[in-house]
């Protein structure tokens, strides 16, 4: 993605020997975030002076940043610690989307879980998101106690702590992928319901053609055998006639 460039000095296995491939900027995350969080897009020219130190002058380096998008309605939930919190969706057909998580004290503090120290601390732990990821992402019901046991105890000892967890329920990919199916099996019974309507209506034309024309034979028939017997009727009255005549008198 990001080659290492050739130089001047020696081969490209020699460059990579001498650059440092095991370094990032400290401050990184801090700039990006403040740059680019509850914004609908931004863009940053990636370059060293964007960040406060160089953290490998002789390296070829790269910007790597993973980010998700805000969902439009969210639900926050807060629970003291030892206690369990319930994250849910209402509807039949929606699964919990886990956006963030944090465990532990943040500054301001907390209304529904007040400390109980006379100065408010910040702590929390690393892997709150990712444990309510685990446990919740893609259900539509779980329950979490929130506790050390399961995300750790960040904070000084005695330090009342709380789990808070920003969620929202969309659809499930499971229930979509349904939908979808049942979709594409109505169409594929609608497309054979009408072959079959045409095909029922073709036969039937053909039908109704080969009848029509049965009947004409029919007509045809007749009417040759009517001209037939006309003819033979004909000449024996011609024969009557001429027999007539031969036994007839004369005046």
């Amino acid at each position: 993605m990001c080659p290492l460039p050739w130089t001047s000095l020696g081969t490209r296995s020699e460059s990579l020997r001498s650059e440092n491939i095991n370094c990032r900027a400290a401050d990184s995350l801090q700039i990006i975030t403040d740059r680019c969080e509850d914004t609908p897009e931004c863009r940053i020219e990636v370059k060293t002076s964007l960040f406060s130190v160089d953290p490998c002058p002789t390296t070829h380096k790269y910007l790597d940043v993973s980010y998700k998008c805000r969902p439009h309605q969210f639900t926050k939930v807060e629970t003291c610690e030892d206690k369990h919190m319930n994250v849910y969706c209402d509807e039949e057909n929606q699964v919990v989307a886990i956006y963030n998580a944090h465990f532990g004290r943040l500054l301001p503090g907390s209304m529904e879980c007040p400390s109980y120290s006379m100065h408010e601390l910040e702590c929390q732990t690393d892997d709150a998101l990712a444990q309510m990821m685990q446990r919740c992402h893609g259900r539509r019901h779980c329950a979490v106690k929130a506790g050390s046991k399961i995300f750790g105890d960040p904070c000084p000892e005695d330090t009342h702590k709380y789990l808070i967890v920003l969620y929202s329920c969309g659809k499930s990919l499971v229930m979509m992928m349904m939908m979808m199916t049942v979709m594409v099996m109505a169409m594929m019974l609608m497309t054979v319901t009408l072959m079959m309507r045409m095909t029922m209506t073709k036969i039937m034309t053909m039908v109704v053609v080969k009848m029509a024309m049965m009947k004409m034979m029919e007509i045809t028939n007749d009417t040759d055998d009517d001209n037939n017997d006309d003819g033979n009727v004909r000449s024996l009255d011609t024969d009557d006639e001429s027999e007539d005549s031969e036994d007839g008198f004369c005046w």
